[in-house]
């Protein structure tokens, strides 16, 4: 098939989840044998070697450059009409003419859409659309109004609404519409609903046996990229509501350590907690698998988000036990205390990492399972075959 895949990211280098997701899927479905002819938006950091590095899997390549979101223009435009600032942000005419032109000279099968917000950007035509939903964004959003000041709290729901409004409508002008997490999938209102979960690639992340890992020096790891406002508060609530339980309910006397990795994190979250037992690590190596080598548990106490995480598949991938919150499981579908250990308050939590940290066979089943688990659902082989699945539907009915 002629796959036209419009995205609001140019993905790569490999800094996040969505740039992960949808490398691997334009990778798994060039192996395939599909024609992939891609067109996305590039920010200013990246070069034409990132470009390069998704030649060999792309019949064509059209980057638009990615306008700023934070603008006096966009504030205005968001405000005083019914579009959200999301949608005014990306909100491109020389995508439309880009995507325009390969409608006429490729004439693909099916068109991609990665994310629903740059579905404006599609001229009117009669190729199939599938629209990729790596969360439900209106509901993302109303979780941040829920938390923000109470003053700016109206402001954002207005916006949240908004986002429904345009994300209910992308999901209409779809033929198919692609969920990453079951819930999600249960979530969305649309004729045709498919899932393609996110995943990682096995010879990447190679599995540990946990008889291996050492329990002198137990290493506690968080880890994510601190641009996403869920990382940061993910990271707060971990060092002053969690850590300090994990430190009291630790009874050995050799040490813990709290490695948070990721770039650029913000003055204001190493301040919440300056001893020496937290590393802050800005440089970690750039093979993740080889920071999964190094920790022996993964905390991520998640409370806003969407889809399912990356890290937490790739840790389990790798054999190190996940300790989580409902949301981290919820994309998943796995089983609570035999894949993952999952609490919904910070005792809870701190409990279930001191349990694994002083009972090897709770450690080991955990890891064993995990890994099982994640290799038969979530490698980038089988996610690519079920999108292909997708397209070859809504081609059938065309």
């Amino acid at each position: 098939m002629r796959i036209l895949i419009v995205s609001s990211y140019l993905p790569y280098p490999l800094y996040d989840g969505g740039s992960v997701r949808l490398y691997n899927v334009v990778k798994s479905l060039h192996e395939l044998g599909h024609e992939v002819h891609l067109v996305c938006e590039i920010r200013s950091h990246q070069s034409d070697n990132d470009i390069d590095a998704l030649k060999q899997y792309c019949q064509s390549i059209t980057c638009i450059q990615r306008k700023l979101q934070w603008t006096i223009s966009n504030v205005l435009k968001a405000a005083f009409s019914m579009r959200s600032f999301l949608s005014v942000g990306h909100d491109l005419p020389m995508m439309r003419s880009a995507i325009a032109s390969i409608l006429e000279t490729e004439r693909p099968d099916v068109i991609h859409v990665e994310t629903f917000y740059v579905l404006q950007n599609v001229p009117q035509t009669r190729v199939p659309i599938v629209c990729i939903e790596h969360n439900i964004e209106w509901s993302v959003y109303d979780k941040h109004a829920s938390r923000a000041p109470f003053f700016l709290r109206p402001l954002l729901w207005w916006d949240a609404r908004k986002i429904e409004r345009e994300e209910r409508n992308a999901w209409k002008r779809s033929r198919a519409v692609v969920a990453v997490s079951e819930y999600e999938k249960s979530q969305i209102d649309a004729d045709q609903v498919g899932y393609a979960p996110n995943g990682f690639s096995p010879e990447d992340f190679p599995y540990v046996d946990p008889t291996h890992k050492s329990t002198n020096a137990p290493t506690v790891l968080f880890m994510g990229n601190f641009k996403w406002v869920q990382n940061r508060d993910a990271c707060a609530y971990l060092l002053t509501r969690l850590w300090p339980r994990v430190k009291k309910k630790w009874k050995n006397t050799y040490p813990l350590k709290l490695w948070i990795v990721g770039k650029h994190i913000p003055a204001s979250i190493r301040q919440l907690y300056t001893q020496d037992d937290v590393v802050y690590d800005e440089h970690a190596p750039d093979k993740t698998s080889d920071i999964y080598l190094r920790s022996t548990v993964l905390l991520s106490p998640l409370f806003v988000g969407g889809g399912s995480s990356y890290k937490i598949i790739e840790a389990m991938a790798s054999g190190v036990p996940v300790v989580t919150t409902p949301l981290g499981m919820q994309g998943l579908g796995a089983k609570e205390n035999v894949h993952m250990l999952v609490g919904d308050n910070p005792d809870t939590l701190a409990d279930h990492v001191v349990t694994l940290l002083t009972h090897p066979e709770v450690y080991t089943s955990v890891s064993k399972q995990a890994k099982r688990f994640i290799h038969a659902h979530f490698s980038w082989k089988e996610i690519a075959k079920s999108l292909q699945a997708v397209y070859k539907q809504v081609g059938d009915t065309n």
